[in-house]
C-alpha cells in the first residue's frame, strides 16, 4: 500500500531540504508520536549508503521494536531523499522525501512510502496515514518557530 502526504510550507526549499537532512529535525517532528531511544548514535546529518537501526518508543514509552533506516540516495539537486526501511512486522517502507521550490519563496514538501507488512499491512498504512499528518504538522511548528527566531534576531541589530 501506498501514503502519500503534501504540504506547502512558507519557507524556503533551500532552508527545508537542508533541514531533512538533519537528524535533529527528524527528532523533532518525530516527537511526541515516536522517539528513539537510541537517537545519539545518528549522525548530525544523514548520509547515502548508511544503515540506522532506531530503537522506536510510541508515545515516549511503549516499546516498538528496532526499525532499520538505509539511506539508499540523497540528491541534493533533486532535493530527494530516498530510504529503504525495514522491522519487525513490516517487511518494506520505502520513503521518499521531496522538497520543491514555489513562488515567493514557499516550498511544496511530499512525504511518498510504499509499504509491505503481509495481512498486518492496511494496519500499517493506517498508521502511516497518522504519522506523515503528524509528522507534516510538526513541520509547520518547527519553520514558524525558526521564522520567529530570525524576526527576533534581526530586531536585536
Amino acid at each position: 500500500m501506498r501514503t502519500k502526504i503534501t504540504s506547502e510550507f512558507n519557507a524556503s526549499a533551500d532552508e527545508v531540504w537542508g533541514r531533512v537532512k538533519r537528524t535533529s529535525t527528524f527528532i523533532y517532528i518525530s516527537s511526541g508520536l515516536l522517539s528513539f531511544a537510541n537517537a545519539e548514535s545518528f549522525p548530525e546529518e544523514w548520509e547515502t549508503d548508511k544503515t540506522l537501526a532506531a530503537d522506536i518508543r510510541f508515545f515516549g514509552f511503549i516499546p516498538g521494536g528496532t526499525h532499520y533506516i538505509q539511506f539508499k540516495a540523497i540528491d541534493d539537486v533533486a532535493m530527494r531523499l530516498n530510504t529503504e526501511e525495514w522491522s519487525g512486522m513490516i517487511s518494506s517502507w520505502n520513503h521518499v522525501i521531496t522538497v520543491e521550490p514555489l513562488d515567493g519563496g514557499r516550498c511544496r514538501y511530499t512525504d511518498d512510502v510504499e509499504m509491505h507488512a503481509g495481512i498486518m499491512t492496511p494496519l500499517v498504512w493506517l498508521f502511516s496515514q497518522l504519522l506523515y499528518r503528524y509528522r507534516q504538522r510538526r513541520w509547520h511548528s518547527l519553520l514558524r518557530a525558526a521564522q520567529t527566531l530570525k524576526r527576533a534576531a534581526g530586531r536585536k541589530r
